[in-house]
């Protein structure tokens, strides 16, 4: 057993101590030095300070030319580490002189002696076989935690090969586009058509699947093939060198030493993984810059690796539930036990907590549950570990975690606590018009998006995601869109829609910008696939993309899918912008015969049209139609007159056939990004898949603005 004073000390390597292990034990099986000496309870302090036992184990050290600098600094270390006694060089060779002079000539064998229940005064001779037993037992036993550690390190050589892959191919898309334009060879396609691009089965990624009140998300079949090779590798790593010795002095029985071996590699592995598992999770991680991967990808391997973390710790516990046997309730007394047990119970419940089903539904339980047993778990952890010197591997996992949520506070006070104005728009989508420092909206690319807390008693410690464009009315403000759903926006609608005007000024702070803008740009033709209030999520990056097609044959199409004619309202001043562009647009009407009432129909036009029709009535450029009958066809042609330069189709496009017929029309490239209902983006997703092989061996690529982790 491995002792307690290792506490509050650094990680102890064992690769020149473990002999001194063997030979202490060895010795103590064949003399008795000190009282109160038994494999369970080693009294160091006495023995390092016994000259005799100190000469019997620099006897044993000789033996296989042990004795060498390296393995005595680790006896050294091995009294200072477990008796707080420091030995110096000088009495290590004094202590082997006493070996060779005082030793007694009759030679023990290991647990035969039956004199060492009496204390001796001289050192004794050992056999030279026990000693190879003993320290190849003990090469195995403590060597397992040195090699632990190298191979959860290995987990980091695995993600760092895939992150130098990413960051390779997904920069060149944009110091090389011509490069990446002209890459349609088969292999080039099969790999994208058939491993980057699609879904893992079928077309679901963004959208959830269930199997009874199960919810789940699919990872896509690349981010699947990231997460099955990760396993192997933990697989591999955990069994590896778990080989036993014959006759084991230390551990016993085969099966105990195997079960030893795997159950401490388990342990330290979920130790070594930790600091990924917070960094992937993180917002402020530096890796999704690195690797030009989404926030959302990350989201998903946090979840991933953080189950397998989970595996582990399982493992750990229950191996050492039966290599304790009856002695488990007594050790479960000490405090390190209780601590640890108690971050696995907080570790399983983050685990069940954070299941898709209850994640969407108790969102605002989920996150506060979330922070508080991270905590706990964290803690936990640390005091587990500190009884064997690995404290300082919890450390870097508390940097990142601490370092993620100091970024965050430094971005919300940078920003500042403005008041927004808050509007609830056609019954659906809530809008919230901040003004914004010069500086955060030059940094922000155009497909950013923000964390916005609503300074308010009910939901002040909680942010909700928004996307964000450039207001495209009066500068120095930004307008933030979010689809009413449950939770927090729910909150936010109860409350709008008991104010005057459904809406109301209040005070935000805005933690951002986020996101990381597409290589789009770089296709001959661009086209941009939203729905819903998915449109300001790619709206800033075709207006700027267009910009650039302006002095070039580049096409750009902005194609947004909404349900009714109503939907258009909240989006209306920026889509009268599209004209003074070169953006083609095309608006698709699914229920374009969907009845509404009063205001729900109404958008902002110019004062100057003019009807001659009753019921109607313009005012502050808004139009409100007093009728229920047709109000739907009078917004409806209110709309198409204010917004001629985009063309309207009723119903609801085939993607795949939309998708094939921009491949067939491109020039040589075509990009596509998609925004929107879950259900609309796996669509987009597939099609593109499809065409990836094409007749014309045109570069097709696609961009997913949709990031989803709740």
């Amino acid at each position: 057993m491995l002792h307690a004073s290792l506490r509050n000390l650094a990680y102890p390597r064992y690769e020149y101590m473990k002999f001194a292990y063997a030979c202490n034990l060895l010795v103590n099986d064949n003399a008795r030095y000190c009282e109160s000496i038994s494999p369970y309870n080693t009294n160091h302090t006495c023995l390092c300070n016994n000259p005799n036992w100190l000469a019997s184990v620099m006897g044993c050290l000789s033996y296989g030319e042990k004795n060498t600098s390296k393995y005595l600094n680790g006896l050294i270390r091995y009294c200072m580490l477990n008796g707080k006694v420091e030995l110096s060089p000088e009495q290590l060779a004094i202590a082997y002189q006493n070996y060779l002079s005082n030793t007694k000539t009759v030679t023990t064998t290991a647990n035969t002696n039956t004199n060492t229940s009496k204390i001796i005064d001289h050192p004794v001779v050992l056999n030279s076989q026990d000693s190879k037993l003993y320290r190849d037992a003990y090469d195995k036993f403590l060597g397992n935690y040195d090699d632990s550690v190298y191979y959860g390190l290995g987990i980091y050589g695995y993600f760092t090969v895939i992150f130098i892959i990413s960051s390779i191919t997904n920069w060149t898309r944009y110091l090389k586009p011509r490069t990446i334009r002209k890459s349609t060879s088969p292999f080039v396609n099969f790999i994208r058509a058939k491993i980057t691009v699609p879904a893992l089965i079928g077309k679901c990624k963004t959208q959830a699947k269930s199997l009874g009140r199960v919810e789940f998300l699919i990872p896509s079949r690349l981010e699947t093939l990231v997460l099955f090779g990760f396993l192997i590798v933990v697989v591999i790593m955990v069994f590896t060198n778990t080989n036993t010795i014959e006759n084991d002095p230390v551990l016993g029985t085969e099966t105990a030493a195997r079960l030893r071996y795997v159950v401490d590699r388990c342990g330290i592995m979920s130790i070594m993984m930790m600091p990924l598992v917070f960094l992937f999770a993180g917002r402020n991680n530096i890796l999704q810059w690195v690797t030009r991967w989404q926030y959302s990808r990350f989201v998903t391997i946090h979840r991933w690796t953080a189950r397998v973390m989970f595996c582990l710790i399982i493992v750990h516990a229950f191996g050492y539930i039966n290599l304790m046997g009856k002695f488990f309730m007594h050790e479960l007394t000490k405090e390190y036990l209780q601590a640890g047990t108690l971050a696995a119970v907080a570790g399983g419940t983050m685990l069940i907590q954070g299941l898709l089903y209850l994640r969407r539904r108790f969102y605002e339980l989920f996150l506060l549950l979330h922070i508080v047993l991270g905590m706990v778990w964290l803690g936990g952890i640390w005091i587990h570990v500190n009884e064997l010197g690995y404290a300082s591997f919890v450390y870097p996992v508390a940097a990142v975690w601490l370092l993620d949520r100091f970024i965050r506070l430094v971005r919300l006070f940078l920003f500042g606590f403005p008041l927004a104005d808050v509007t609830l728009v056609s019954d659906e989508t809530v809008k919230v018009i901040i003004p914004s420092p010069r500086y955060w909206v030059a940094a922000a690319p155009p497909t950013s998006y923000a964390f916005i807390h609503f300074i308010r008693p009910a939901c002040f410690w909680q942010s909700h995601p928004f996307t964000f464009i450039d207001s495209v009315v009066e500068n120095g403000f930004i307008h933030c869109y979010c689809q009413v759903k449950g939770g927090m926006t729910n909150g936010l609608y109860q409350y709008l829609a008991d104010h005057p005007g459904k809406s109301a000024k209040i005070r935000v702070g805005v933690e951002g910008p986020y996101g990381i803008s597409t290589p789009a740009s770089h296709a001959d033709s661009c086209i941009f696939i939203c729905g819903g209030t998915g449109a300001p999520g790619v709206f800033n990056e075709a207006i700027r993309m267009s910009d650039v097609a302006a002095h070039s044959i580049k096409m750009v199409k902005f194609i947004w899918i909404v349900r009714e004619i109503k939907s258009l309202q909240w989006f209306f001043e920026e889509l009268r912008i599209l004209s003074k562009t070169n953006i083609h647009a095309t608006i698709y009407i699914t229920r374009p015969h969907t009845s509404c009432n009063g205001s729900d129909c109404s958008g902002p036009v110019e004062k100057k049209i003019e009807t001659k029709q009753s019921g109607e009535i313009y005012r502050d450029n808004v139009f409100y139609s007093t009728k229920t009958n047709n109000s739907n066809q009078l917004s409806s042609e209110i709309a198409r007159k204010e917004l001629n330069h985009i063309r309207f189709i009723e119903g609801r496009p085939t993607i795949s056939k939309l998708v094939a017929f921009e491949v067939d029309q491109c020039l040589h490239s075509v990009a596509f990004v998609a925004c929107g209902h879950p259900l609309m983006v796996d669509d987009v997703r597939s099609a593109v898949a499809q065409n990836v092989n094409n007749a014309g061996h045109k570069r097709v690529d696609y961009y997913e603005q949709l990031q989803v982790w709740s």
